[in-house]
């Protein structure tokens, strides 16, 4: 097993307290340790970036990329407990081969590139034109929400919050297209209609 360090830039709304350089955490497992520092924090800073960099074992550098991000999110995690602050990987700045008293690391650095791609021209006055006529007539529009959670899913930058604003999409539309009329209430074992013999009358409850 060779020690690895892995570099990431996390986003966040804090930074090291003053007087504080440098913090560590060695998971008591020994799994790995956690160590931060300031990257930057300049007030009015978009987005303020803090340094964390992961030191674990692995047995090679997509192990150790790998393993490194399951335990950054786990310290992530118990950190924005104890901190209540937000906490976002930003980037992987690279993953160095970490054992002691060698001349030569292997290191692997990651950079971001724009999408050659994008991007792309294929707005034109008919999308406009379509939303106009999408668009409700009167103050009351139901599909707003449904949408509005649709866009934000579309445009999610990560799978868990694509997931869940799809899911809030599909729920808030399904409660749209639920029937509005009452239905009767069922006897658990038969499914037959229950007669109320002192209303005399089926009871009936929406949907």
């Amino acid at each position: 097993m060779t020690r690895w360090l892995i570099d990431f830039e996390v986003e966040t709304l804090v930074a090291l307290d003053r007087g504080e350089d440098l913090l560590g955490l060695r998971y008591r497992t020994g799994a790995y340790e956690v160590y931060v520092t300031d990257l930057r924090v300049d007030p009015g800073a978009a987005p303020p970036l803090l340094s964390m960099q992961v030191v674990l074992d692995a047995e090679n550098a997509k192990q150790a990329e790998d393993r490194g991000r399951d335990a950054l999110s786990q310290f992530l995690d118990y950190l924005c407990l104890c901190v209540g602050s937000p906490f976002k990987v930003h980037h992987l700045r690279r993953v160095i081969d970490w054992t002691p008293g060698i001349a030569t690391r292997e290191c692997h650095e990651f950079h971001r590139f724009g999408d050659p791609h994008a991007p792309a021209h294929m707005l034109r006055q008919e999308n406009v034109a379509l939303v106009e006529r999408l668009l409700p007539e009167g103050d009351i529009d139901e599909l707003h929400q449904p949408l509005h959670w649709y866009r934000l899913a579309v445009s999610a930058s990560n799978q868990d919050d694509m997931f869940q604003h799809f899911w809030f999409a599909l729920e808030t539309l399904a409660e749209i297209r639920k029937p509005t009329e009452q239905v009767p209430d069922k006897c658990p074992r038969c499914m037959g209609r229950l007669f109320c013999e002192t209303c005399e009358e089926y009871p009936t409850h929406h949907p």
